[in-house]
């Protein structure tokens, strides 16, 4: 699997293919859109920075998946702790 189709498939679940704003869609080099998903950028530079081409597919999609999922995690603490007084 090469890095483009990577994130492309996680673009695919994102709303708007948002995340292609992010990433050279020829390279995945980073870019660098005119407005802001911080979370869009999040997200492809997480993807970036874990992948590695000597995996298989199944193995970049499941470090992929782990490494959005301890994110995840870590969102859903911050809102509880939020929700507390």
């Amino acid at each position: 699997m090469q890095l483009v189709e990577l994130l492309n498939k996680a673009n695919s679940a994102y709303p708007d293919n948002y995340l292609s704003e992010y990433f050279d869609d020829k390279t995945g080099e980073p870019t660098t859109p005119i407005a802001g998903d911080t979370l869009a950028k999040f997200i492809v530079a997480e993807l970036r920075e874990t992948f590695d081409p000597n995996a298989t597919d199944e193995q970049q999609h499941e470090v992929g998946r782990q490494v959005l999922n301890r994110a995840g995690d870590t969102l859903y603490e911050v809102s509880i702790a939020l929700g507390t007084d």
